[in-house]
């Protein structure tokens, strides 16, 4: 039987106690023997009242075989008396999860005129859980505290559980057992839907794989997207590493995980960091500068010949440039990439020039490329057409003001009439280039099935011009 104590502070609260305890999703049956939710509610406040930095203590129990209702019931009444608990003020829950029942015991810290008691408490606990595996015919669970149950059954005059108990004791000294997690934990990962057991025994193969290896160790956790980071925890010298998902769910302990001793993971560290790095650029650096401390004694000639020589040596070592138009020279792998580029740029060169349904109906039977060139070239000689008529118009605008301004008075009027019929060709020019210049560019586009009319010449002339 394993047994599990926790004491819950007064500033958790009992809700997340009691939703585990009284409502978990995950039994197949939960049957309440004593208490409710109200009274884990009530002792929470009475220890708030008095002070007490813990509210109530949480004893769940685990039997290795299967245990009745009963038998479950009156282990929780030998807790209750080893402990000083009253007997009436307790919940008690049975849990059945794939078809085996353990049992939930909640106890106040606060008993009325006392606290609860807590001296080796851990101890007490596994001793009574000795006991009654030893009344009950079960096989005995060896447990951390071994030695001092012994001594503790033989003094209180059960010689033969002390008998059978001091045979759990290994011969040889042993780490002894740890749990891989505590059980909040494993709440707290359950809370996000993390398999916590199951990833326990990933880290053992990831360890067992890795040869006592931390750098291997790391590599494996990457996999599984994991790492392995120092704890947040500095009292006492901690030196704790601990293991988390990417998410920042805390799977465990190192040490706990692969029950890897504490004197024992200094060591692998101490080795990791005296561990000299995959590229190590030391070693490069010391020969640079000792080639430089001797290149100082030496001649000009001597230097220019060995900086030469020392050129060439690289020279020899880099990978030669060889053009396009040879590349047979180059590298099989090399010559193959090139062929599939080749492939590549003529399948979308094929594409660019591949005709839209559009151009197939109104446009011109020519390639995209030299659509593209002909637009520009004429946009080119648009734009020259267009500043020759704004040139004409600007002088046509020129002739007008200065005939407005003029005081023969006797020909200002036929002067005016021609120079306003001046501007109004030249306007009209200038309107017959844009028209051309638009349709142009929709036909060869694409957008219009109907070629550009030719420029429309005038009938007149400006000026001679």
């Amino acid at each position: 039987m394993i047994v599990q104590e926790t004491r819950i502070k007064t500033s958790s609260g009992h809700k997340a106690v009691s939703r585990h305890v009284l409502s978990a999703a995950k039994n197949e049956a939960i049957r309440l023997m004593a208490g409710s939710d109200y009274l884990l509610k009530d002792w929470m406040k009475e220890a708030k009242r008095e002070g007490i930095r813990y509210g109530l203590r949480h004893i769940a129990f685990n039997p290795s075989e299967a245990m009745t209702d009963q038998q479950l019931s009156d282990f929780a009444g030998d807790i209750c008396r080893e402990l000083g608990a009253d007997p009436e003020r307790t919940t008690f829950v049975i849990h059945q999860k794939d078809g085996k029942t353990h049992g939930h015991l909640l106890l106040p810290e606060w008993q009325e005129d006392h606290v609860l008691s807590s001296k080796f408490s851990w101890v007490r606990l596994e001793k009574l859980a000795r006991l009654t595996e030893v009344r009950l015919g079960h096989a005995l669970v060896p447990g951390r505290h071994d030695k001092a149950i012994v001594k503790a059954l033989k003094e209180g005059g059960e010689h033969d559980a002390a008998r059978k108990v001091e045979a759990l004791i290994p011969t040889e000294k042993t780490p002894p057992p740890v749990a891989a997690y505590t059980s909040q934990a494993r709440r707290m990962a359950e809370r996000q839907d993390f398999d916590l057991p199951t990833a326990r025994r990933e880290i053992m193969t990831f360890w067992e794989n890795s040869g006592n290896d931390l750098r291997k160790f790391r590599h494996f956790l990457s996999s599984k997207n994991w790492h392995m980071r120092a704890g947040d925890r500095t009292d006492r010298g901690r030196e704790a590493h601990i293991i988390e998902t990417a998410d920042g769910v805390l799977i465990g302990s190192f040490t706990r995980l692969t029950k890897v001793r504490m004197k024992d993971f200094r060591q692998l560290l101490e080795d990791e960091a005296s561990k000299k790095p995959l590229l190590d650029l030391r070693p490069i650096a010391q020969k640079s500068q000792a080639r430089e401390a001797r290149r100082i004694f030496l001649s000009q000639r001597e230097h220019t010949d060995e900086t030469t020589a020392e050129r060439l040596r690289i020279q020899e070592r880099l990978p030669s440039i060889v053009p396009f138009k040879n590349p047979e020279r180059l590298s099989p792998g090399l010559q193959i990439y090139f062929k599939d580029w080749k492939t590549e740029m003529q399948a979308a060169r094929g594409v660019l020039n591949a005709k839209h349904p559009l151009e197939k109906r109104y446009g011109p039977e020519i390639p995209l490329d030299i659509q593209s060139q002909r637009i520009m070239a004429w946009i080119q000689q648009g734009r020259e057409r267009l500043k020759k008529a704004h040139e004409a118009v600007q002088r046509a605008r020129e002739d007008l003001e200065q005939l407005e301004a003029g005081r023969w008075v006797l020909f200002k009027g036929q002067k005016v009439s021609k120079a306003e019929e001046a501007l109004q060709q030249a306007l009209a020019q200038l309107g017959e280039i844009l028209r051309y210049i638009v349709q142009a560019v929709l036909y060869y586009l694409g957008l219009s099935g109907t070629k550009p009319a030719p420029l429309q010449r005038s009938r007149f002339r400006l000026n001679g011009r």
